[in-house]
């Protein structure tokens, strides 16, 4: 660290507000709906009539925070009016000494390991907190830290509205290509064009069934991607067999049946699956597994509101086969796959620059704020036309 720069402790660069703020119920706020914003450990969660604060503010997450995952923000920055409730540390920046904005960043920084209270509810007490010492360099070099970092973020902000829009214009022109029709098109059903199957899952604690294994396991989680490259956990040949269960092969279309029911998602290697998702093998000559999958992702919301289940709403094997849809011939398939996957790749190749931006950013702010690496002066122009 630098000779300009100083170690203080929390109470050293911010006064803690936490005696001003004031929990209310949900109940309480319906009756006190106004255009205060209301806040809590990770953000806005509602409105309210009145302020208890108005001005520039830090808020620090004191409990209902995952205070150990590095990509979870503890601090966040607030202006104007506002109320805060006890879930929430409020902490006023000593402006001769700290940057707002640079206080949260360094609180963002922080190991919280070495503060947090964990049990079943983890919680950061005001005590803990005043432990905590933030790496203070001069107001300037505070300065040119904020700016660089604020323009990266803009940068990131700008990448996730363009794959918010390209994801809306991608879902409207699927919709478009896939309810087009024609004389040519047929009337069939998911049942009609592959065949489908779902699997099982070992009986619980017996760990032997995964330790080793070298099949991928696909959960409901794995869902969440939409192309299925590989998976958390895997699974032996002894596991499957248990369940009595089959390998999917490459290209296999899978739909989610229980909890995100309707969840499509197309298999890149052979998968085994659980219970909860059903699995196909296309009819390769009557439709090709990419447009199945796009005609899945349209149907979702269709599938979804087909579940039944008092505790769990969910679907079987049969409802999915019977699930209706228009078929195009198999040029127009290749057409619409062809778009629709340009468009899949755009927004792959933006998703990752979004990634890649965010990464860097974490990794620059870490050698800004260890002292060990200096924004030269000649940036402050950059910075200015900008």
């Amino acid at each position: 660290m630098r000779d300009s720069w100083a170690t203080l402790s929390l109470g050293e660069v911010a006064e803690v507000l936490d005696r001003m703020r004031k929990p209310i119920s949900g109940a309480e706020r319906e009756k006190r709906l106004g255009k205060v914003p209301y806040y809590g450990a990770t953000g806005l969660t509602g409105w309210i009539d009145k302020p208890l604060f108005n001005e520039e503010l830090v808020l620090l997450g004191e409990d209902a925070i995952d205070f150990l995952n590095p990509d979870v923000h503890k601090a966040y920055l607030i202006d104007g009016p506002s109320w805060v409730n006890n879930h929430a540390h409020v902490l006023r920046a000593r402006k001769n000494i700290i940057l707002s904005y640079f206080l949260m960043e360094a609180l963002n920084a922080v190991d919280y390991s070495k503060f947090v209270a964990f049990g079943t509810r983890s919680k950061l007490t005001q005590g803990s907190m005043m432990g905590i010492r933030i790496p203070v360099p001069p107001l300037l070099v505070q300065r040119r830290i904020v700016d660089l970092v604020a323009s990266i973020d803009a940068y990131i902000a700008g990448l996730e509205k363009q794959v918010e829009a390209a994801r809306t214009a991608r879902n409207a022109i699927l919709h478009e290509l896939l309810t087009a029709g024609g004389d040519d098109w047929t009337e069939t059903t998911f049942g009609g064009v592959a065949e489908w199957f779902s699997g099982g899952t070992p009986k619980a604690g017996k760990a032997e069934f995964y330790d080793g294994g070298t099949i991928p396991w696909v959960v409901i989680a794995d869902m969440a991607e939409t192309e299925i490259h590989t998976t958390a956990k895997s699974i032996t040949q002894e596991g499957l067999r248990e369940i009595g269960g089959r390998l999917a092969p490459a290209g296999s279309v899978l739909i989610s049946m229980y909890a995100t029911v309707g969840r499509a998602a197309i298999a890149h290697l052979p998968v085994a699956t659980n219970q909860a998702i059903a699995w196909s093998i296309p009819n390769q000559a009557v439709v090709l597994p990419r447009l199945l999958l796009f005609v899945a992702q349209l149907l979702e919301p269709t599938v979804a509101a087909m579940a039944r289940g008092a505790t769990q709403k969910n679907i079987n094997r049969e409802i999915l086969r019977n699930v209706q849809f228009l078929l195009p011939p198999m040029a127009e398939q290749e057409r619409i796959v062809e778009i629709v996957t340009s468009i899949d790749d755009v927004i792959g190749a933006t998703e990752q620059a979004f990634t890649d931006a965010k990464r860097l950013r974490s990794g620059l702010l870490t050698d800004l704020l260890s002292g060990e690496h200096e924004i030269p002066e000649s940036y402050d122009k950059f910075l200015g036309a900008a």
